[in-house]
């Protein structure tokens, strides 16, 4: 194979199998310029070479990373007006990425960034997405753009290995699935099989059977309430929406609470010295497993319990279990099917540049599935964007109304100052040995400095990346920080982070 470049990782391998895109949208009103735009995929892709690649397939059918042509990778946009965001869009047929363009009216227009998961997982692709309108306000602006190659990213498995990192055992044992599926494909015809729906609720889908993207969004008031909740009941915001998903499904379902399991996407990147980059890695996630939920929680108390969960999963290394379909996760699958409850957060979305009189005004993630293998498994993603939460899933309608339901509820009963409040002001100045703790916690940030008013959670800092934060201070500082400030840290600025810990350290003296 003279374009071979290498072969798939187990934690790459399995979204080979279903053929996973990621899509992610950014609604801009305003001007449109496709020449600057065009400029900007261009440089996009010389900073991120293996969006031009593809995924093959070797002598053997196993999946491979395979060099592509320059003309794998260009901007390309629709002619005419519509809705939707994919309007138009050239097949992907296994190209990494692809970046689209579709003008809603003669105001309004999309962005799309679409990237296959085996190379590019939700870390890594929001740094390409932060890159792309970067790229393209340079070159609206008229500036040369000079873009940096960030190379072909590796395998997590490379990178732990060389942190030192042990890997379980199991995660080196070949991957089943896929073959399975290619040998009963082969044998049966690929119209009789299908793959089994491991989720408690099925997919919601449109006549043709095409997944239906629904959502819920909150205000930035609204959120913020919701985070003051989250701060009260001692957890995250990440653990309130999960509690409230878990209780709809139970409800919507009529399977009890404690039988359903909760399945966490989790980022390993900040978890280990030193931190990986968010474009070094493929897939740099594993999954979190929360299960025999005390039936008679309230909503909070729930989520206090996944946060833990979460939190004791990432710190014993137990999570390291699920990277990729190992037998581990394989085994958890087919002994939970029908009973799984599966989250994805990414935190805060990165302050996206913009062209002068470019106003963004929303924004949608989206997965696809170029090969489904009748797979109806729902989808469930949460985010921030310009300090509003998203959720994006596939789950039918009755279970995300009654998750909006529980949610809005919460935030009636928030109010109250919110310790650690991005518009705080700070009090002391920010000390670099300060800085130089938090620096690596934050993905987004690449200038290696800090201001007194940069928002943690746009530089990158999630709910699972701040209790480690949180963790390193107490162990740097040697003072103990109070469960406000865990629950409300990717809502906070570097000077009232600091803040905090300046009067934790005073209390400690008194």
């Amino acid at each position: 194979m003279s374009n071979f470049i290498r072969m798939l990782a187990q934690s790459e391998a399995y979204h080979s199998m279903n053929g996973l895109y990621s899509g992610r949208a950014v609604r801009a009103a305003g001007p449109l310029d496709l020449e600057a735009l065009s400029a900007a995929v261009s440089a996009l892709g010389v900073a991120h070479p293996v969006l031009s690649c593809r995924i093959g397939r070797d002598e053997e059918g196993q999946p491979v990373l395979v060099e592509g042509s320059g003309s794998d990778f260009r901007l390309s946009h629709y002619e005419g007006r519509s809705e939707d965001r994919t309007a138009g869009m050239p097949p992907l047929d296994v190209r990494v990425g692809a970046v689209h363009v579709v003008r809603h009216d003669a105001e309004t227009w999309s962005l799309t960034l679409m990237t296959h998961h085996s190379m590019v997982d939700g870390r890594h692709m929001l740094k390409v997405l932060a890159d792309l309108w970067s790229f393209y306000t340079e070159a609206a602006a008229g500036r040369t753009l000079q873009p940096r190659s960030h190379g072909i990213p590796r395998p997590l498995e490379e990178l732990l290995t060389e942190r030192g990192v042990e890997i379980p055992e199991d995660h080196q044992e070949e991957l089943t699935a896929d073959a399975d599926l290619e040998a009963a494909q082969e044998g049966a015809g690929a119209a009789e099989v299908t793959m089994p729906r491991f989720t408690a609720s099925p997919q919601a889908e449109d006549a043709d059977g095409h997944p239906v993207w629904r959502r819920v969004v909150l205000t930035s008031v609204e959120t913020q309430a919701l985070a003051a909740v989250a701060r009260g009941g001692r957890t995250t915001v990440n653990g309130v929406v999960s509690a409230a998903l878990m209780l709809s499904t139970a409800e919507d379902t009529g399977i009890a609470v404690q039988d359903l399991v909760h399945v966490a996407a989790v980022d390993l990147r900040q978890q280990f010295s030193p931190p990986i980059a968010p474009a070094e890695c493929t897939n740099g996630i594993a999954a979190a497993v929360y299960c025999d939920a005390d039936p008679d929680a309230d909503l909070l108390t729930l989520a206090r319990a996944i946060t833990e969960t979460v939190r004791d999963d990432l710190t014993t290394g137990r999570s390291l279990k699920f990277i990729g379909m190992t037998p581990s996760l394989q085994e958890l699958f087919m002994t939970s099917v029908g009973r799984i409850v599966g989250t994805t957060n990414v935190g805060a979305i990165p302050r996206l540049a913009r062209p002068a009189g470019v106003e963004l005004v929303d924004y949608h993630r989206f997965e696809q599935l170029i090969t489904p293998h009748g797979v109806d498994n729902p989808m469930f993603a949460v985010s921030i964007f310009e300090g509003r939460l998203h959720i994006d899933s596939t789950l039918p309608e009755s279970v995300l109304n009654g998750l909006d339901r529980r949610i809005r509820e919460l935030i009636t009963i928030g109010t109250g100052h919110n310790a650690v409040n991005a518009g705080t002001t700070a009090t002391a100045p920010v000390p670099q040995e300060f800085c130089d703790v938090v620096l690596p916690h934050l993905p987004y940030n690449e200038s290696g400095t800090l201001k007194a008013d940069d928002e943690l959670g746009a530089l990158g800092l999630d709910s699972m990346g701040g209790v480690q934060l949180m963790s390193v201070l107490e162990t740097t500082y040697n003072v103990t920080l109070s469960d406000d400030i865990v629950a409300e840290v990717t809502f906070a600025t570097v000077g009232s982070l600091w803040s905090e810990v300046a009067a934790a350290l005073v209390a400690a003296q008194e």
